[in-house]
C-alpha cells in the first residue's frame, strides 16, 4: 500500500495529499478557517496549561480568547455542516426515494430555512448594534466583533441553500420532460 502522498496508478494524486488539501480548502475556505482556529485553540490551551500548571504563572487571556473563538469555531463548522447536507434535520420523507413530494417538501423546508436565517442576520446585526461600546474584559475586544460571526454564517447558509435549491429547481425542471 503506497503512502497518502504519493500518486495513484493512474499519475493523480492518492486521497489526502497535499493537493487534495489545497483543492478543499479552495472550495471550502470556512473549514480551512475552522482547521486553523482549532490549532490556534489548542496552542494557546497548552500554553495556558503549561504556565498555569509548570511555571504557576498563568495568563488572563487564553481562557478569553478560547472562548471567542470556539464561539467561531461553532458558526463556521455550522457552514460546513450545511454544505455537506450533514445538519440536524428530520428525515421525515427519506424512505419515498426519489419523489415529487419528497423534492417539494425539502425545497420548502429549504424556503423556510431561509427565511428563517434571514431573521438571525436581522437579530444579530441588532444586537451587534447594541453591543458596539462592550468590550471583552481582558482582551478588550469588541463584542460586536465576537458576535460578527453569526450574520456572516446565516448569509454563508443562506447562500448554499439558495445555490441547492436553484439546482433543485433545475433538476425538477429536466425530470419533468417527456
Amino acid at each position: 500500500m503506497a503512502p497518502a502522498h504519493l500518486p495513484d496508478e493512474d499519475g493523480e494524486p492518492g486521497e489526502g495529499s497535499a493537493v487534495d488539501w489545497l483543492r478543499r480548502s479552495l472550495h471550502e475556505p470556512e473549514l480551512l478557517l475552522a482547521e486553523c482556529i482549532l490549532v490556534f485553540v489548542v496552542v494557546i490551551s497548552a500554553l495556558q496549561i503549561t504556565l498555569r500548571y509548570v511555571f504557576n504563572a498563568p495568563l488572563e487571556w487564553p481562557e478569553e480568547l478560547s472562548g471567542v473563538l470556539v464561539i467561531w469555531l461553532t458558526f463556521l463548522g455550522a457552514i460546513t455542516l450545511v454544505r455537506h447536507g450533514q445538519h440536524a434535520r428530520v428525515e421525515l420523507l427519506d424512505f419515498a426515494g426519489d419523489s415529487w413530494p419528497r423534492r417539494i417538501f425539502y425545497a420548502l423546508w429549504g424556503l423556510c430555512t431561509v427565511v428563517f436565517l434571514l431573521a438571525v442576520i436581522a437579530g444579530s446585526i441588532s444586537y451587534m448594534q447594541q453591543m458596539t461600546f462592550e468590550r471583552l474584559p481582558t482582551l478588550r475586544i469588541k463584542l460586536a466583533y465576537v458576535i460578527a460571526i453569526v450574520p456572516i454564517a446565516a448569509a454563508a447558509m443562506i447562500w448554499i441553500y439558495l445555490r441547492r435549491g436553484w439546482t433543485e429547481l433545475g433538476n425538477l425542471r429536466r425530470d419533468r420532460r417527456p
